[in-house]
């Protein structure tokens, strides 16, 4: 695997926080962010050019908003008594039933457990990386690395 930064072959990789965005970094790099954790890829398939690489990932069914605005009539409950059941504020429960925001895991749980539905499932992610014959592009060959 390569460090997003300087662009340095390793298989020892850490998950830092750069503003705001998850890189994978190497141990040199690993400064320039905020550190999350060692990375550790699950499985590891090879084949010519490519690497696929996957990974499961909890993740919101599609029509959450369908199953919580129907689960929530049939409590007989009013989208007030929703948001205190659940302690969040009423705007968040309507835009989740109006489909214009998704649940946190966090309150998807609470929401899964107070109206007894699903809205977590299990999903696989496949990541397919291709070189370019001339080499990919990493940050670091776009910007110059400040040294302090």
């Amino acid at each position: 695997m390569e460090c997003e930064i300087c662009g340095r072959k390793t298989d020892d990789l850490y998950v830092i926080s750069v503003e705001g965005t998850q890189m994978l970094v190497c141990r040199a790099c690993k400064h320039h962010g905020v550190f999350i954790s060692k990375y550790r890829a699950k499985k590891t398939a090879q084949k010519k050019a490519r690497k696929i690489e996957e990974e499961t990932e909890i993740d919101v069914v599609e029509d959450y908003n369908e199953r919580i605005r129907k689960a929530r009539k049939e409590f007989g409950m009013e989208q007030e008594d929703l948001a205190k059941k659940v302690n969040e504020k009423l705007s968040v429960i309507k835009k989740i039933e109006q489909g214009k925001m998704k649940p946190p895991e966090k309150l998807a749980k609470k929401l899964e457990k107070l109206l007894k539905i699903e809205l977590l499932q299990t999903v696989k992610r496949e990541h397919i990386e291709t070189k370019l014959k001339t080499g990919a592009l990493t940050l670091g060959d776009i910007v110059k690395i400040k040294k302090k």
